[in-house]
């Protein structure tokens, strides 16, 4: 098993070194510095611990996730920062430790998370632009996320696992909204306007004229 880790602290880095290495583990150490200059090839590495205290971002994290669907990413938090904390879990990762601890508490961790099914890559959704996470509720358009409403996210979510077919209005209403309870019959054109506007690409989705809208990959 291959392991990442990102901190500056010799100190904490060589100590969780040598203890990964002593298990087993091959671990490669890298500054945050350095791990902001490079690209790293992230396919052959099972484990990613990084110091959530660091200015790196959570789409930095969920990039490498998406090129690695098997990756576990746990973070170190180091000063307490419980707001980031907070971050780094709703954004989904496997886990995170607060410093110190004894290096067997990591060791159990990673043990545990490696058991679990590893199913990031079934709440992804893709199109050529477009990168959803179904579970996080998240949009990347371009690597750029857009913020969307309950609906509009609804709907976009709906085109893109129908993607290269049409989809009606009437299925749209059945599917994303309660049909029944539907008055205003503009609904879906107006959601779709909305998600056009967000998007910034308007043939992303597609109007078939007569039939509904379509979105091609």
């Amino acid at each position: 098993m291959q392991i990442m880790l990102i901190e500056d602290s010799n100190l904490i880095s060589e100590a969780l070194e040598t203890s990964l290495n002593n298990y087993g583990y091959i671990t490669r150490r890298k500054s945050f510095e350095d791990f902001l200059k490079t690209n790293y090839y992230v396919k052959n590495i099972d484990v990613l611990v990084v110091n959530i205290n660091f200015d790196i971002t959570n789409r930095k994290l969920e990039k490498m996730r998406a090129e690695n669907s098997n990756l576990c990413i746990i973070g170190l938090n180091t000063t307490n920062n419980w707001r980031k904390k907070l971050a780094f879990l709703r954004s989904g990762f496997d886990d995170i430790l607060d410093y110190p601890f004894p290096s067997q508490e990591i060791i159990l961790r990673i043990e545990n998370i490696r058991k679990r099914p590893r199913n990031h890559g079934k709440h992804m959704l893709k199109t050529k632009s477009l990168q959803i996470d179904t579970q996080a509720k998240k949009v990347l358009n371009n690597r750029n996320e857009i913020h969307l409403r309950k609906k509009e996210f609804c709907l976009l979510e709906y085109l893109v696992k129908h993607k290269n077919r049409t989809v009606s209005r009437n299925e749209l209403l059945d599917h994303v909204w309660d049909y029944n309870k539907i008055n205003n019959s503009n609904t879906v054109d107006v959601h779709i306007k909305r998600l056009r506007d967000k998007i910034d690409k308007p043939n992303t989705i597609q109007t078939v004229h007569g039939f509904g809208y379509r979105i091609d990959d």
